[in-house]
């Protein structure tokens, strides 16, 4: 399709094509570095700007929000997302032909720095004038962020709306790797529930050749299975999480450290735990992901209070506090107040 377009001339249908190329080598191969493909993505965004089809345009920041997200600029993704829906408007785009820019914006919503008031916020209002696929995220965006709060009967009520909706437009890959199910349980404490719907994603997932999900959803998998106590097993998940995840993926490449982390100090192996901990932390330090700093943090303070080293772990957990705080996730800010009420009993 690429050659075709280009002996054609047809500036419009290479881009687009060049685009789609790019995000389906990241999609399927863990070598690919993703910051090649922004680079990639930046110059078609560049060509596209002299090209003027609003459409194209569209595209490219869509992509280009997407791999700001995953390299852990959220804050860069809801940006890009906004002005390209500014910029859709202005030109007289349809709505219908907007959709993936806000794939970009509802990813950040959830993970990102938009606190958690914000995104209800305009995510309620987006669900109560949308359709279609739309609506499927913005029922997920509008699930996650409840979960968050504590409200899990709704949060889940949502959430299978919006699930039915995927599936009915044909959005296997996504509700099958069912990441958002997995936050909103997780949350809730129904670590069974995360173990079936993970075991069930990963198993589609591989059959699908899909990489970009698995990773995660192996790390989610690998959390369900340490909360069960079952070790060994979650230690498993995480090698599979570490062997499918993109060298710049940084949600994989935090995530199943710091569940390995977690892992190796209740196993007593705690120089091991501390060290992983703390990679894991580097790599999320270095984003605006709220959810995932938080978790890291709270990650490295637990195996720090294995260790005894109370006031280190009192440093984390109040970080890891800041984060969830800052977010508004009550439920971890919940946790982490636990944990220092917990080091603070051992003092």
């Amino acid at each position: 399709a690429l050659e075709l377009a280009v002996k054609a001339g047809d500036r419009p249908a290479e881009l687009r094509t060049r685009l789609n190329l790019a995000f389906q080598r990241i999609s399927t191969d863990p070598s690919v570095p993703f910051g090649d493909v922004l680079q990639e993505a930046e110059r078609i965004l560049e060509r596209a700007e002299e090209l003027g089809d609003p459409q194209i345009l569209i595209e490219a920041q869509r992509t280009l929000a997407t791999l700001e997200f995953w390299v852990g600029r959220s804050g860069r993704a809801e940006e890009l997302s906004e002005r390209g829906l500014a910029r859709a408007k202005d030109a007289g785009v349809p709505p219908g032909q907007t959709l993936e820019l806000y794939r970009g914006l509802h990813m950040a919503t959830i993970w990102g720095r938009i606190s958690v008031e914000r995104g209800l916020q305009r995510w309620t209002e987006i669900l109560e004038q949308s359709s279609g696929l739309l609506e499927a995220w913005a029922l997920t965006v509008v699930s996650s962020l409840l979960a968050m709060r504590g409200d899990f009967d709704s949060a889940r009520d949502f959430m299978e709306r919006g699930g039915a909706k995927r599936l009915e437009l044909g959005q296997t890959l996504e509700y099958f790797a069912a990441h958002h199910w997995a936050l909103v349980e997780e949350l809730a404490g129904n670590h069974e529930a995360v173990e079936q719907r993970m075991r069930r994603g990963i198993e589609l997932l591989q059959e699908a050749g899909e990489t970009g999900f698995l990773s995660t959803s192996a790390f989610w998998l690998a959390g369900a299975l340490y909360e069960q106590g079952r070790f060994e097993e979650a230690l498993e998940a995480t090698r599979l999480s570490e062997e499918m995840a993109a060298r710049d993926d940084v949600a994989s490449q935090a995530g199943w450290r710091s569940a390995r982390a977690k892992i190796h100090a209740k196993q007593g192996q705690l120089e091991e735990a501390e060290h992983l901990a703390r990679e894991a932390v580097d790599i999320v330090d270095r984003t605006d992901h709220l959810y995932q700093i938080g978790g890291c943090h709270l990650t490295l303070a637990m195996v720090l209070g294995e260790a005894g080293r109370r006031a280190e772990a009192v440093a984390e957990a109040r970080r890891a506090l800041d984060a969830f705080e800052r977010k508004g996730i009550v439920v971890l800010a919940g946790r982490a107040r636990a944990l220092l009420e917990e080091l603070a009993t051992e003092g």
